[in-house]
């Protein structure tokens, strides 16, 4: 029989349980896969910018350089090339209809060559401003794996940026 109190104390735990399952939601910007066992994947923060007259969309992984004044470090870079009416949302797009790569511009060398990957947009990645959600995942041809999420707004590429 459930008296009050316990009846009080099983509704609290339940609110308590929900709002901490809310609170903690998957991190918006991610960056793993078996790649990691060779390359170093930390990375501070995430830019996503179009380049206009290339129709090219850059996705990279930036991370702080280790000495003070150099430029951030390019943990990784996914470049696809914008299709004829844009990026359709939800939609797993084959890096081979996109002419998508995959660099690496931090200290240590390049990502091996990419053998099949794809990319979904669940939202923006047509406009300038769009705040551009959505994940990658990659197979390369040393049979590692690299997989990613992205959520940040959409800017456009200058020279100086």
């Amino acid at each position: 029989m459930r008296t009050p109190l316990k009846l009080a104390l099983s509704m609290a735990l339940a609110a308590g349980l929900a709002a901490t399952l809310s609170a903690c939601p998957d991190p918006p910007n991610l960056l793993d896969g078996s790649i990691g066992e060779v390359y170093d994947l930390t990375f501070d923060e995430v830019r996503i910018r179009k380049f206009q007259s290339t129709g090219e969309l850059q996705i990279e992984y930036l991370r702080a350089p280790e000495e003070e004044g150099s430029s951030k470090d390019v943990v990784a870079q996914i470049t696809v090339t914008t299709p004829e009416g844009g990026f359709p949302v939800d939609t797993d797009i084959k890096f081979d209809q996109v002419e998508g790569k995959v660099h690496r511009v931090a200290p240590g060398d390049d990502f091996p060559p990419v053998d099949e990957g794809t990319i979904s947009f669940s939202a923006g990645a047509n406009e300038i401003g769009d705040q551009t959600i959505g994940e990658f995942s990659v197979l390369f041809e040393n049979k590692r794996t690299l997989r990613g999420a992205f959520d940040a707004e959409l800017t456009e590429a200058t020279t100086d940026t």
